[in-house]
Formats: C-alpha cells, structure tokens, sequence
C-alpha cells in the first residue's frame, strides 16, 4: 500500500479534520480502525464473520466508553 498516494493523503486530512472536529463533543468518538486482510472475504471488498465480530466489538466497546465518560460528567 502506498501511503502518499494522492487518495491516501487526502483520506489521512479528512480524518484530522474529523478528530478536531469531534474534540468539540462530548457524545462523540472516532473508532480507530487497523484492519487486517484477515476480517475480509477473498474479493477483498466487504468484511468476512470474524470481521464483522471485531468491528462490532470495537462500536460496542466504543459506546460503552462514551455511556461512562457522559455518566460522570453529570454526577
């Protein structure tokens, strides 16, 4: 994968302007992804059981945080 290419350059900008833009919510959080080839089917183009799993566990985990971090916010 090349990491300078034009598409990956501008995806790399959008995604810092999303995590500024977040930074201002308190309700909202960016769930950091680092999928591995092995979470897709053998077309490459959607998640396979084991990534679906994972990605699910990454939004749940996700929502928890944020459930907690609101909940002591308002104690």
């Amino acid at each position: 994968m090349d990491r300078n290419s034009v598409t990956n350059l501008e995806t790399q900008a959008v995604n810092r302007k999303l995590n500024k833009m977040t930074k201002a919510f308190s309700h909202v959080a960016i769930a950091e992804t680092d999928l591995h080839r092995k979470y897709f089917t053998r077309h490459g183009m959607h998640l396979n059981k084991s990534g679906k799993e994972w990605l699910s566990k990454l939004i749940a985990t996700q929502i928890c945080r944020l459930i907690n971090s609101n909940k002591r916010m308002y104690l």
